[in-house]
């Protein structure tokens, strides 16, 4: 295995071109942080890297325009303190996933984005994907190309952006991003619902989100401490948050007794819920299972058993389930009769199981039809078994 680290995106076109000229294979790697998500290589495919880890460069940020351009490479680590220093934050609060990947590598903004990972407030701010407003990158042809722009506005015929997000470097290289950033709330609370069952944390949930009290989190775990822990956040000014509050804590009253947690206990709730953290030291099978809210306490209804344990982020729409075995034929048949799908994060025991959903027949073959476009010799390697092009977290 050789390792190859551009300068810029030239060399990368470069990279890629030779690759394909010999006929080897490449896989994009930004910080590393995700290399243990999903299966690994098989043992007979002799893989290439393509680093990113020389383009790390802040390229612009106009934090009146809320734009940011960077290189693929460029570290959260240096990201969001820039970000900090000027009270905005990236919207879909990504995760790092650390501890659950067993990885001390710090993620990158290119990564971030080819994964399309978000953390708990994807319920409100949406994916990953939907605050990436364009990129450089090189296709698995060699070829450099740009796509986007710096405002939504730039967005006209294909959306290729939205397309990359969730591709997992399967399509092409990207060498420099640029996203959306928006401002960082002044404060933060929860309300917390303590020892609901599943069935009825969901429900909770769901009545909360049809209030105008604009939830920015809605989680449960079910075995947080020792109890159930139902959890709700409100953000924004500090008057607008106690109003919201007692809205929520008026409507939600009839499920039980509440707790409201401040600033700093409201940080380190959504912190160990955007890490995952209450299941990262477990052994065994780690499942994403992507479903409709109203599902989720049916999906793990369906699969409890075996000490298996789980925590509901998104309202219920996100499950992180953890199993002693993977348990692959089972799990995605839950999560395809509920409307869903299921990924593979972590097993000792992946053989056979490709990290994420198998497609459908036509969709697989629409899949195939774009990556032929983007990669004909297919130089990218995909050792994950990609889903749907695009669909990500």
């Amino acid at each position: 295995m050789a390792a190859f680290q551009p300068a810029d995106v030239r060399e990368a076109a470069d990279i890629v071109r030779q690759a394909a000229a010999e006929g080897r294979r490449l896989e994009i790697r930004g910080g590393g942080s995700k290399a243990a998500y999903g299966a690994g290589p098989a043992a007979d495919i002799d893989i290439d890297i393509l680093d990113t880890g020389r383009l790390v460069a802040i390229v612009d940020y106009d934090p009146q325009e809320l734009v940011l351009t960077a290189q693929a490479g460029a570290r959260l680590s240096d990201i969001e303190p820039l970000l900090a220093g000027n009270r905005q934050m990236l919207a879909f609060e990504p995760p790092r996933l650390n501890a659950l990947l067993g990885s001390a590598a710090e993620p990158t903004l290119g990564g971030i984005l080819a994964a399309n990972l978000a953390g708990p407030r994807r319920l409100s701010a949406g994916a990953a994907r939907d605050h990436f407003l364009g990129f450089e990158a090189v296709s698995g042809r060699g070829l450099a190309f740009k796509a986007g722009g710096r405002v939504v506005k730039n967005v006209a015929g294909f959306d290729l952006p939205k397309l990359m997000a969730g591709a997992w470097g399967a399509l092409a290289a990207l060498t420099t991003v640029t996203v959306k950033v928006v401002p960082r709330p002044r404060t933060a609370a929860t309300v917390v619902l303590v020892e609901l069952s599943d069935a009825r944390a969901v429900q909770a949930m769901t009545a909360a989100l049809r209030l105008p009290a604009e939830v920015s989190g809605a989680a449960h775990l079910p075995q947080m401490d020792g109890q159930a822990v139902t959890a709700l956040r409100v953000e924004g000014f500090a008057p607008s948050v106690a109003v919201r509050v007692e809205r929520l804590k008026s409507t939600l009253k009839g499920f039980g007794e509440i707790v409201v947690l401040d600033e700093a206990d409201t940080t380190e709730l959504w912190a160990s819920v955007r890490e995952v953290a209450p299941l990262a030291a477990r052994p065994g099978a780690l499942w994403r299972l992507s479903l409709p809210p109203t599902h989720g306490a049916r999906a793990t209804a369906a699969l409890a058993g075996d000490g298996a344990r789980w925590i509901y982020d998104w309202a219920g729409g996100l499950v992180w389930l953890s199993l002693a075995e993977p348990r692959a034929a089972r799990v995605r048949a839950v999560a395809g009769e509920l409307g869903g799908h299921a990924t593979l994060v972590r097993s000792d025991r992946t053989a056979g199981a490709p990290a994420f959903h198998p497609e459908a027949p036509a969709v697989a073959a629409l899949t195939a039809r774009v990556r032929t476009a983007f990669d004909p010799q297919g130089v990218f390697a995909d050792r994950r078994g990609l889903g749907s092009l695009g669909s990500g977290a």
